[in-house]
């Protein structure tokens, strides 16, 4: 049985769902009560067409988001996925990480979380190199696998 379902979402405006449970998708429309002028005609008039080739170009959640994605450079299963705490760090964009955080013991030594040991199958006795950035505004240390930093000195030689 199909039902129109009716929100308000302010004074002006109103979201409307057909709801049929015969078809995959289902159609929403937003109505909005606005005063028209000669001033603010071709702006409300413009936002039906952007809304239309939006939904040309984007006909479902996939395809959004993956332009979305390449757009901000998080995609939204990350966003979905992502558990930010109170005062904690916004979701990084796709290929960067967030750990989380560690602390440096007496002699000077840090224990790298258990999920960037996975991503990197970094294990006992691998071998890293240390390297740091003294600017400000960038100042920072990484940790880079041994045998990826002297391919990369390998290649920086053969140019």
């Amino acid at each position: 049985m199909s039902e129109i379902m009716t929100c308000p979402i302010s004074e002006t405006a109103v979201l409307k769902s057909f709801i049929d449970p015969s078809f995959k998708t289902m159609r929403v429309s937003v109505n909005m009560l606005v005063p028209m002028a000669g001033t603010t005609a071709a702006k409300y008039a413009l936002l039906p067409s952007l809304v239309s080739r939006a939904a040309r170009e984007y006909p479902d959640y996939t395809a959004l988001g993956r332009r979305l994605a390449e757009l901000y450079g998080v995609s939204l299963d990350d966003l979905l996925h992502y558990e930010q705490k109170p005062g904690g760090f916004p979701p990084p964009p796709r290929g960067k990480h967030v750990f989380g955080v560690v602390q440096m013991g007496e002699r000077g030594q840090v224990v790298i979380p258990k999920r960037a040991r996975e991503l990197f199958s970094l294990g006992k006795g691998d071998t890293l190199v240390v390297l740091g950035d003294t600017n400000p505004g960038t100042a920072g240390i990484a940790l880079v696998p041994a045998q990826f930093f002297a391919n990369m000195l390998e290649l920086a030689n053969q140019v």
